[in-house]
């Protein structure tokens, strides 16, 4: 029997694991709290919170943490290239595009794929 996503948080939650979306927000928030004022990239996404938010999309449903990074993206821009470039194997990102036009590749990808 195939489980929707739903219920798969669910069955989580009962388990007593944390939901993706709590994984997430849980990770998200260390990240950004431990790293806001470091000013290398390559060091912020060597982070073990950054890593983990990766290792998450082995635990998603379908665009589950796509979905989750890129919504953050959206509201709250930050450094998640990377971690959208390994999860999906994509990069719509060229390279005379500065941050806020890396953001909107990403943005649009996630429009065209549906994610968003």
């Amino acid at each position: 029997m195939q489980l929707s996503k739903e219920e798969m948080i669910a069955a989580r939650r009962c388990g007593g694991e944390q939901s993706l979306e709590d994984a997430f927000q849980e990770q998200a928030k260390r990240w950004k709290e431990e790293t806001r004022h470091w000013s290398s990239v390559t060091r912020m996404i060597s982070h073990p919170s950054y890593l983990r938010i990766i290792g998450l999309a082995g635990k998603s449903v379908g665009h589950g943490i796509e979905r989750l990074i890129l919504h953050e993206l959206e509201t709250e821009p930050d450094h998640w290239f990377a971690a959208l470039s390994a999860i999906t194997g994509e990069d719509p990102v060229e390279p005379q595009h500065d941050f806020d036009d890396a953001r909107n590749a990403w943005l649009d990808w996630g429009r065209e794929k549906g994610i968003l």
